[in-house]
């Protein structure tokens, strides 16, 4: 092979290592934080959407970094139709990143048909993991666009190919468990006043969980149920009323099945949907009916599972979000957390909340803070209000700059007046 094409051929890939190295955030932190506590605080440096991200970077450089930036986006979203699969893979992941860490609602809202067509392309001709990101990009682009109209016109041409992928079971499980993900997420976001399509996507959702077995070793497949149970029990939370109480009557019986599961994701996810169900319906009814003494004793052993076969920290885990859903099947309790990020604090008081919270913290990663302070969507969902402007936050880091300042002056005036004064003691003694 001559070697201007062997040249030619990497080139794809080197292409796409740029953009992603270019779009990449200073954070190398890409993992969720969605772990389970009473108090999450993120108004540290070094937490997902720390408040140098919000928008500190683009006031210091100007529109210069913005444009460099959008620059290298446009230049992605042109790479994804190379010939290459690492090289569109590259670009793909590049554009994830770009839009899990900043808000980008402007940028995309002037190309929505760009958008839905290489989204489009890498589900329906992609392979493997180009198939898992692109689904993950449907997600996100759904999260920008808001409940609107791109987004429920993303949501309608996506919808078969991911419900598709989902149900095939030759597809890699992780492929399978993104597009679950991606499903309730553009549903819920897209479609949540139309429960035609609610009810469609989760009995998608279902029909995924149909090979579930309760206990068998750990299966690869275990990863796609538990993802398909979360995005059911998302879906679950704007159901009509009496719809949740149908879908509690019929599927009960497989949640507590689904308890006995080996995973420890799919078991949680199951006592949480359980939770939300009792919770919604009590809401609704106050006689609704008391949990059967199974449901009971099978939650109570969750909650004080001492097996030594299973990890220490996977008991630890178990037994914390267990005494919390045993609590609320049996009491009505609610989760009482705080997520604070910047100078805000998100309230997760119910359970819907915070599966709604945990879905969109796993979708977002080390950008769900930025996205909290500046996505309307987000923000509407989870009553936080208008969005504070950008010129509040910039004085109050301004006025905090100051204070610093005032008070290093004075430790520096104390300074001198106590060097002074031991200066004259020593000619005392002397």
């Amino acid at each position: 092979m001559p070697k201007g094409k062997k040249k030619s051929k990497s080139g794809g890939t080197l292409r796409g290592s740029r953009l992603e190295a270019g779009l990449a955030p200073s954070s190398s932190d890409d993992e969720s934080n969605a772990d389970t506590a009473s108090v999450l605080s993120c108004a540290s440096e070094s937490r997902c959407g720390s408040d140098s991200t919000v928008g500190e970077a683009d006031v210091e450089d100007g529109g210069v970094l913005h444009d460099d930036f959008e620059d290298k986006l446009k230049e992605a979203i042109e790479g994804t139709s190379q010939k290459s699969a690492k090289g569109r893979l590259s670009c793909l992941e590049a554009i994830r990143r770009a839009l899990s860490n900043r808000y980008l609602y402007d940028f995309l809202i002037e190309r929505p048909t760009t958008v839905c067509d290489f989204v489009e392309r890498g589900l329906r001709k992609g392979r493997g993991e180009e198939q898992g990101v692109s689904a993950t990009l449907a997600a996100l682009a759904c999260v920008h666009y808001g409940a609107g109209e791109e987004a429920a016109s993303l949501f309608q041409t996506l919808l078969q190919p991911l419900t598709t992928l989902l149900l095939d079971t030759a597809q890699p499980p992780s492929v399978r468990a993104k597009c679950a993900t991606a499903l309730g997420l553009c549903c819920f976001v897209a479609e949540s006043d139309n429960y035609t399509e609610v009810q469609r996507c989760m009995e998608s959702l279902w029909q995924a969980l149909s090979g579930a077995k309760p206990s068998t070793g750990n299966s690869p497949t275990t990863v796609v149920h538990s993802a398909a149970l979360l995005a059911w029990g998302l879906l679950l939370t704007v159901a009509p009323l009496d719809r949740l109480l149908a879908q509690a009557k019929s599927n009960m019986g497989r949640l507590q099945e689904l308890l006995e599961s080996s995973d420890l994701d799919l078991r949680i996810a199951a006592g949480e949907v359980i939770a939300i169900i009792y919770e919604v319906a009590r809401d609704y009814d106050d006689n609704f009916e008391e949990p059967s003494d199974d449901l009971c004793n099978q939650l109570r052993q969750l909650a004080t599972d001492s097996q030594k076969f299973r990890a220490k920290k996977e008991r630890r885990q178990q037994r914390s979000t267990f005494r919390d859903v045993y609590r609320a099947v049996r009491e009505g309790s609610s989760p009482d957390i705080s997520v604070k990020f910047g100078r805000e604090v998100l309230e997760l008081d119910t359970w819907s909340r915070k599966l709604q919270y945990d879905a969109f913290c796993q979708l977002l990663g080390s950008g769900m803070n930025l996205h909290l302070a500046a996505n309307e969507l987000l923000r509407d969902i989870f009553e936080l209000g208008p969005v504070i402007a950008a010129e509040d936050h910039i004085i109050s880091k301004i006025t905090k700059f100051e204070r610093h300042m005032v008070n290093l002056a004075s430790c520096r005036a104390r300074t001198k007046t106590r060097n002074r004064l031991r200066d004259k003691r020593a000619d005392v003694y002397a």
